[in-house]
């Protein structure tokens, strides 16, 4: 099984967090934006970190382990949510006051339902140990992360799922361990 991390504009988490959604991360959609990309080769046992960029600093909000993946619409109507003939941007526009992430942001073609979700918050990954981490399409073809004037680039992160190495996910989930709330 394989190990993904996925952006969450800031502006996004924060309409998340302030509508009290705290979890557990229970889905991640795949549509056809660079803020929502593709659920690409991501699959059923895969592990999901979504993350952000906040003033120079990565966070981890969460990770589940995918159980399955449906479509995006079935599976936001199994919470009572139809969006009729909106968009998902506009539906998620008309409800920012509620929006939830089990509510796709944009155009949203896949969901990843998760199963063991953590809880939904910022936590922030430790600065010493940014050096270590590794992203790549294959084993053996992780590359370190791009900085950008000193500050990690939001280009290692969005528009893709991008597969982490074997450190790289036990480096995450340490962080996730060691959420001292």
């Amino acid at each position: 099984m394989n190990a993904y991390t996925t952006y969450w504009p800031a502006d996004w988490v924060k309409v998340i967090l302030k509508n009290g959604d705290s979890g557990p991360l229970s889905v991640i959609y795949g549509g056809e934006h660079r803020a929502q990309p593709p659920l690409g080769k991501v699959s059923v046992g895969d592990t999901i970190y979504p993350v952000t960029l906040f003033a120079g600093v990565l966070y981890v909000l969460g990770r589940m382990t995918v159980k399955e993946i449906v479509n995006a619409d079935e599976y936001a109507a199994r919470f009572g949510i139809v969006r009729r003939s909106l968009l998902w941007d506009q539906y998620t526009e008309q409800h920012k006051d509620t929006i939830t992430h089990k509510v796709p942001r944009t155009c949203a073609d896949d969901a990843a339902v998760g199963m063991d979700g953590t809880p939904i918050f910022m936590r922030p990954f430790p600065a010493d140990k940014i050096a270590l981490v590794r992203l790549g399409p294959k084993p053996g073809q992780e590359l370190p992360l791009k900085m950008q004037n000193g500050s990690i680039s939001i280009n290692n992160f969005s528009g893709y799922f991008r597969r982490m190495s074997e450190e790289t996910k036990r480096i995450f989930d340490g962080v996730i361990s060691n959420d001292n709330r």
